[in-house]
């Protein structure tokens, strides 16, 4: 039996589970409902960093909350939340064309399309949110809690790069910034104060698969999750402005990137070495693609390249797959480029 089979079947076995099982609409509804009043309506567009919420919440409920993000990736919260925000209420039509495309492509029965879009109308309605964290205030002072000898800047070299080899997870003194990443656990979730990420921060971190990072996140910094070959997914925010050179280079079982508007480079090796992403859509705010940026990405067969890009640099495909091609959206510049380089490219207004 084929893989699409396979993922067909295993959707439409859980949509019988539940619809027969005895599971609390209420719950989950109320679960996700207190997060996006508390933490901001934009998480419908972040299931990533949704799927940390809905596990200390519903602990109990790992299928239901798998169903919840997957309908999310489709962007079904997302659009009855607009339909709300211009209605006061989801209109009917959208509430059926949601659930007819969680039968197209998520393979569930009608019957459980029907109740997972019905979790999502029903949050919208939650009226009262999580406790925010006091740093939300707008007089909060960070105190960040840590032997006064790990407030300092790790040594570097005067390449700027870090000599010490930090063992201790570690922060400025603003608490704005993490310095270093010495933790042991498998998921790590980024602290909303935290606006930057510094060089070599989690580089070497084989051990880490998943890492969070809130829509606080400006900068991550040269090398920051270098050779972390554990991560398998991550989501680069829209507030990210920048993003060092190298920052995911060597991360061999990254496989899905998502890169929101918002970045302007993709800098210089910056998925060098990234062995298992097969496809990636690069935004129309990034202008500037650096020298070997997706170099020996040997399984990345397809990239999207916007009207915007001006520049891509030397390099920035070698050794992608044999059969890697660029769907070039209106944009005079990446044909050139394709011409010049020998790739391959298909063309869309």
């Amino acid at each position: 039996m084929g893989r699409d089979a396979l993922l067909s079947l295993s959707f439409i076995f859980w949509g019988v589970i539940m619809i027969n099982g005895e599971r609390d609409d209420k719950e989950i509804a109320e679960a996700l409902g207190k997060v996006l009043k508390g933490y901001g309506y934009e998480l419908l567009e972040n299931p990533q960093r949704l799927k940390g919420f809905l596990a200390d919440l519903l602990p109990d409920l790992k299928k239901e909350t798998r169903l919840l993000l997957g309908a999310l990736r489709e962007d079904v919260g997302k659009e009855l939340y607009n339909s709300r925000m211009k209605r006061g209420t989801v209109e009917e039509s959208v509430i059926r064309r949601c659930q007819h495309r969680l039968v197209d492509n998520m393979f569930l029965s009608d019957e459980a399309s029907e109740r997972v879009v019905s979790w999502i109308v029903s949050a919208l309605n939650v009226k009262e949110g999580l406790t925010l964290p006091e740093y939300y205030r707008e007089d909060y002072q960070p105190v960040i809690k840590v032997p006064a000898e790990r407030k300092k800047t790790p040594q570097t070299s005067f390449l700027g790069i870090i000599t010490n080899n930090a063992k201790e997870t570690a922060y400025s003194e603003d608490g704005k910034t993490l310095l270093s990443y010495g933790g042991k656990e498998n998921e790590f979730f980024l602290e909303d104060h935290v606006e930057a990420i510094g060089d070599r921060c989690f580089a070497g971190a084989s051990h880490l698969k998943s890492v969070m990072l809130t829509g606080n996140i400006k900068t991550i910094g040269k090398y920051a999750f270098k050779d972390c070959t554990g991560i398998e997914s991550i989501c680069l925010p829209r507030g990210v402005e920048k993003v060092g050179g190298a920052a995911f280079r060597g991360c061999t079982s990254l496989s899905n990137i998502i890169i929101a508007r918002g970045l302007a480079k993709i800098d210089i090796e910056l998925f060098k070495g990234c062995t298992s992403l097969a496809h990636i859509n690069i935004p129309d705010t990034v202008e500037e693609i650096g020298d070997r940026a997706f170099m020996d990405c040997e399984k990345l067969d397809k990239v999207i390249i916007k009207k915007n890009i001006k520049y891509i640099g030397r390099d920035a495909f070698k050794n992608c797959a044999p059969d890697f091609f660029i769907e070039v959206l209106n944009n005079a510049y990446a044909i050139q480029y394709c011409l010049q380089n020998g790739l391959k490219y298909t063309r869309r207004m």
